[in-house]
């Protein structure tokens, strides 16, 4: 029979080490009185840590961003993706009907738990829906999943792969940046920021790809006054609201899809993915 031998006298065993100031030995309180503190005794104790590493659930949301002149929804899972999401779909349901409010669709907010979307009157959407899975009660369409840092960015996959490549600063984009390339002043672009319920990270960053692509198709010189002038499409989808008729009316009152979606039509000849409110 094999026997256990003991360890040599230089052995340290792994699972319990006590390191000591060297020279001096522990008062019977097993602390060196005169010792400093950062030589006093330190016990480390090797093996499975005491605590357990938090686990991450990819399905909690974590942020809610509403794509403007839509029903659409940009949700961001605490794994790091973003779904956007259609919600056109649910108006057809009694249950969900209030939604077509335009005073109501942008009151959401999240559940605590960050497992559903609700809105004031108790209309609720759930995660299940959201991410398609097995059993989900609700018809929610998804326009795409993507990366966390690409979201509320829609211009952003034309610019990664037109032609000649346009290099794209990485996030985050400071505000002088956006006032570059769009031509804004200060006062304009504050104005813009503090008119939309959109953290400044995203919208800055949607603000500078619109920039690209607009200086991408028009001359620098020319962009100062076309932001300003009448814009055609702002006009003609509102007629009755006069503050949308320029582009830079757009920008300050939340709708920068009403310039993306007519110039990524002339580009491109097709829509982006809007259910136009």
């Amino acid at each position: 029979m094999a026997v256990a031998q003991p360890p040599p006298p230089h052995f340290h065993s792994l699972s319990h080490t006590v390191l000591r100031h060297p020279g001096r030995q522990p008062s019977s309180g097993g602390i060196d009185p005169v010792s400093p503190p950062a030589f006093r005794e330190l016990e480390v104790t090797c093996g499975h840590s005491a605590v357990e590493p938090e686990r991450v659930d990819a399905r909690r949301i974590v942020e809610v961003l509403i794509e403007p002149g839509s029903y659409q929804l940009w949700v961001t899972f605490n794994g790091s993706q973003t779904h956007r999401v259609d919600l056109q779909p649910l108006l057809q349901l009694e249950t969900h009907r209030s939604l077509r409010l335009r005073t109501l669709f942008p009151r959401i907010s999240l559940t605590p738990e960050g497992d559903h979307l609700v809105w004031p009157g108790g209309v609720r959407v759930d995660t299940s829906s959201l991410l398609h899975e097995p059993g989900a009660p609700l018809p929610v369409r998804t326009v795409a999943v993507i990366p966390s840092a690409q979201r509320y960015r829609p211009l952003l996959p034309y610019l990664q792969f037109q032609q000649p490549h346009t290099y794209l600063r990485p996030a985050p984009i400071e505000p002088m940046e956006v006032q570059r390339v769009l031509n804004l002043r200060t006062s304009e672009l504050n104005q813009i920021l503090r008119g939309s319920n959109v953290p400044a990270e995203p919208l800055l960053n949607r603000l500078y790809d619109l920039g690209m692509f607009l200086t991408g198709h028009f001359a620098p010189e020319h962009l100062y006054a076309l932001m300003r002038r009448p814009w055609r499409y702002g006009q003609q989808q509102h007629p009755h609201q006069p503050l949308l008729h320029t582009m830079l009316g757009c920008l300050q009152h939340g709708r920068p899809d009403l310039i993306e979606r007519p110039c990524l039509l002339i580009a491109t000849g097709h829509e982006m993915p809007f259910a136009h409110q």
